[in-house]
């Protein structure tokens, strides 16, 4: 028994010394996945088609989608393709339902695309000129088509990135594919380069008391189990054979994993808000066409998100402008992440004046915490507005899976 009474004595001076030195960045978390809301607005003046296709009056969508890049950053970025925000299958303006689309996921080395395609005899026609059954519909002042108002086509889907401390959706550009449907051998294709919101996560120190409680929840399952699992005398002996190295790893990793299991409960029981991010990117060399984007990121309460822009595109400067922050309670719908639902002139989002700057290659703007938004609770935000007509029976928050089976890349390097 006095053995024994030895080795706890000496158990006990190794967990103070162990908890003395024991700290947060010794328990380092895994990157875990988050979900980015990402919808896209992509906005034209006709006379740019009308300039591709001088004798159409109608043109039918072939494609529309985006495409994200892939860096060296060690960040893992997909999209996914079970919740999209189709416009083959919702009116929202130039948007129509015909019947849904085909959306695949496709990788290359360096980027990852995401790209809406028409159904065989299920055109998405435009016209071109006012007066049509599916007229320009965007009455838009920041592009040329300020009388004649814009045509507006809408994408949307879901984005997965794996890191704890940078969440950057990577965009590179938009791409959309038209056609002369009355003759179908012609088409254009045109990308645009878009810039992409990210939010740099800083995570709070937990406080020595956590850390303490953390390390005492694992002192107390070891010892418990070993109370359960060894016979005195099994430890006495042990206490007379085994090197105090050996015990102290033991130890050691009995308060890891108890300190480890702690951080993931507190982690799980801290609520999430929401930071939605609105921006318009414009080529200064194609003034005529804007991307309107909204990007939503999940931020755990205590978690300080700084914002900033990025253009990874390869060889564009991009014009950014009406940039714009919304942070809330609840999470807003991809459906809803639109300029009928949540405009960008509600009062609820705050200008982020100095994110509008034209930003070249590789660039990044000036980063600006965003704690500083007052939270709201986006489901009367949302409320105040008419839903966006979508067809029931192809729900972009509950779509139709595709027939084909297409992997979802999750590419880190």
């Amino acid at each position: 028994m006095q053995s024994f009474k030895r080795f706890r004595k000496q158990l006990a001076f190794m967990l103070l010394i162990g908890s003395a030195v024991f700290s947060a960045s010794s328990s380092n978390a895994q990157d875990v996945s988050r979900t980015v809301f990402v919808n896209t607005d992509v906005i034209i003046d006709p006379a740019v088609l009308i300039n591709l296709f001088p004798t159409a009056t109608q043109l039918a969508v072939v494609q529309i989608g985006g495409i994200v890049r892939i860096d060296d950053s060690g960040v893992g970025v997909d999209i996914d393709i079970t919740t999209v925000y189709d416009p083959f299958a919702t009116n929202y303006l130039n948007n129509r339902i015909v019947g849904g689309s085909q959306f695949q996921v496709n990788p290359s080395p360096n980027e990852i695309s995401g790209l809406f395609t028409e159904k065989p005899a299920q055109p998405l026609l435009l016209d071109l000129y006012s007066g049509g059954t599916n007229s320009p519909a965007y009455n838009y002042d920041g592009t040329n088509c300020k009388v004649s108002r814009c045509v507006a086509l809408h994408y949307g889907y879901y984005q997965r990135i794996s890191s704890n401390t940078e969440l950057n959706p990577s965009f590179s550009r938009s791409l959309i594919q038209l056609r002369d449907p009355r003759n179908p051998n012609t088409s254009r294709l045109r990308q645009y380069t878009m810039v992409s919101p990210k939010l740099t996560i800083v995570s709070p120190r937990l406080s020595a008391v956590t850390q303490l409680l953390a390390v005492t929840q694992g002192l107390s399952s070891a010892v418990t189990q070993l109370s359960k699992l060894t016979p005195i005398s099994a430890v006495t002996q042990l206490s007379q054979v085994t090197p105090i190295s050996a015990v102290s790893q033991r130890l050691s990793s009995a308060v890891t994993q108890g300190f480890s299991s702690a951080v993931t409960q507190l982690s799980q029981l801290t609520p999430t808000e929401y930071y939605t991010v609105y921006s318009e990117y414009t080529d200064p060399q194609r003034p005529q066409v804007t991307t309107a984007n909204w990007t939503q990121f999940p931020v755990k309460r205590g978690e300080t998100p700084i914002l900033s822009f990025t253009n990874s595109s390869s060889n564009n400067s991009v014009r950014i402008s009406n940039a714009r922050a919304l942070r809330s309670t609840t999470q807003i719908p991809l459906a809803q992440l639109n300029s009928i639902n949540l405009p960008p002139t509600i009062r609820e989002f705050q200008a982020v004046p100095s994110a509008n700057v034209t930003l070249s290659r590789s660039r990044t703007t000036t980063p600006v915490n965003v704690n500083f938004l007052t939270p709201v609770n986006a489901n009367l935000v949302i409320n105040r507005r008419t839903p966006v007509d979508v067809n029931p029976l192809i729900n972009p928050q509950n779509p139709v899976r595709p027939t084909f089976n297409i992997p979802t890349l999750n590419r880190s390097r």
